[in-house]
């Protein structure tokens, strides 16, 4: 019995950590919080660590986005793309039924500020493809007959109407452009003028006629698709 006790004091006495020569308390050096300073700060984006080492100023923060109101989009689109499309000027130019659906659907999503296009008056037909008019609109301007109706969906989003000539110097104030009643020669002109702009202008022309509809996308010569999620189908 007494041997193995030994045995197991032994054995127990083995297995404590043995005090290292090298875990001896290293003496502070005064650095001047210059340690401090490299240090990371907790939440700091890398961004603004760079900046600081570069010596220029640091980037404002990023837009706030309220998950709970759109935690949809989040998932759909991303937090970088998000934050894109809070900062976006966008302009609709035609309110037909298209024109109406599209308008809607930017203020629902939160973009920065809409700009509906319109130089014709609303008509009877018109009230068969946009669901902002009523007859009490017929003979007004299709554009500013719908600003207050499309406002009332977002009140975070600014919406006026434009009701003249549209031309390139109304366009660059604009990150994205959305045409649904244009002729083809003016279609030209402004995709080129887009096109061309520093920074491109995303440019969109879009029709429906009938059960048939067509769409034209220009985001400039160096668009990227970044979303990894995106399968191109080839039909041979």
């Amino acid at each position: 019995m007494r041997c193995l006790r030994r045995l197991l004091r032994r054995g127990l006495r083995s297995m404590l950590p043995s005090k290292r020569p090298s875990d001896a308390a290293e003496p502070e050096v005064d650095d001047g919080g210059a340690a401090d300073a490299k240090r990371p700060k907790l939440g700091e984006p890398e961004s603004a660590r760079s900046a600081d080492r570069n010596g220029a100023a640091p980037p404002p923060p990023p837009q706030e986005i309220d998950e709970d109101l759109h935690s949809r989009q989040l998932a759909v689109y991303g937090r970088e793309t998000m934050r894109r499309l809070f900062a976006s000027d966008v302009l609709v130019s035609g309110l037909n039924g298209l024109g109406a659906e599209i308008a809607k659907n930017l203020a629902l999503a939160g973009v920065k500020s809409v700009t509906i296009h319109d130089v014709k008056n609303v008509e009877m037909w018109d009230l068969s493809g946009n669901f902002f008019l009523s007859e009490d609109d017929i003979g007004k301007n299709r554009a500013a007959a719908c600003v207050a109706k499309l406002q009332e969906l977002n009140n975070a989003v600014l919406i006026s109407a434009l009701t003249e000539e549209l031309t390139t110097k109304h366009l660059s104030k604009f990150q994205a452009v959305v045409f649904t009643d244009i002729g083809l020669d003016k279609a030209y002109e402004f995709n080129d003028y887009c096109h061309n702009h520093q920074p491109p202008i995303s440019f969109i022309k879009s029709e429906v006629c009938g059960l048939f509809g067509s769409v034209f996308c220009d985001f400039g010569p160096n668009f990227t698709v970044l979303d990894v999620m995106v399968k191109i189908h080839i039909l041979v």
